[in-house]
């Protein structure tokens, strides 16, 4: 027994799990197999672990639990995986970030919910991590794992404008603009009864506004 034949092992016949008590969560490998005398020898490599039973399908589970536990094994299976190493590696960032201790569902959230939030439904990153209580960081690591893409900078502003995030923006846009110098021509009041006159005003905004009658 070594930790290359448990890396394969637990490609083919092992799972992640997480068990969510209130804001805190416990995460827990599992290696699954009809005979439970290679699971014993797993366990006894591994120095860890206790069974369960599946007695309608016939299967046991190692199942490993606490946290300097799984993530001393979860670092030794990593680098030697290859279905699941990406999983493990986020188990790893997930333990020693400490998120356990108040995880909202972004570790174990599906693709199709994250991608739902995030196309679907036009939530920016940053909105997506407030629902999560996480950050920035974190949901565009979980994308990124998820292999879900990220829209592109004229889809997020367009995204954006229409959501109104850019209110403020377009304010302060508006007041930095800088009016285009061009004569403007103003009508002024009639001459006689049949005939107009109008003159060309180069005078201020505010006098161009309200023009003052030719007498």
């Amino acid at each position: 027994m070594n930790w290359n034949y448990i890396a394969g092992f637990f490609d083919g016949e092992g799972n992640i799990s997480k068990v969510q008590r209130g804001k805190a969560a416990t995460c827990y490998l599992r290696f699954s197999n009809k005979v439970k005398e290679v699971l014993e020898e797993i366990r006894q490599f591994l120095q860890a672990g206790y069974f369960t039973l599946d007695k309608k399908k016939g299967v046991f589970h190692l199942v490993i639990g606490g946290h300097k536990k799984v993530l001393r094994i979860a670092e030794e299976l990593a680098p030697r995986c290859v279905i699941k190493r990406t999983s493990l590696e986020d188990l790893i960032c997930f333990i020693k970030s400490r998120q356990w201790k108040n995880d909202t569902g972004l570790y174990t959230v599906s693709r199709e919910e994250l991608y739902r939030l995030y196309w679907e439904k036009q939530l920016s990153i940053l909105e997506i991590a407030k629902i999560f209580n996480r950050d920035r960081k974190s949901v565009e690591h979980k994308m990124a794992v998820l292999g879900i893409p990220r829209r592109s900078l004229s889809e997020a502003l367009k995204i954006a404008w229409s959501a109104g995030r850019k209110k403020s923006s377009r304010l302060r846009c508006q007041s930095l603009a800088v009016p285009r110098k061009k004569d403007h021509l103003s009508n002024v009041c009639h001459v006689g009864e049949n005939h107009c006159q109008t003159i060309q005003s180069q005078t201020p905004t505010s006098v161009r506004r309200n023009p003052v009658p030719i007498t």
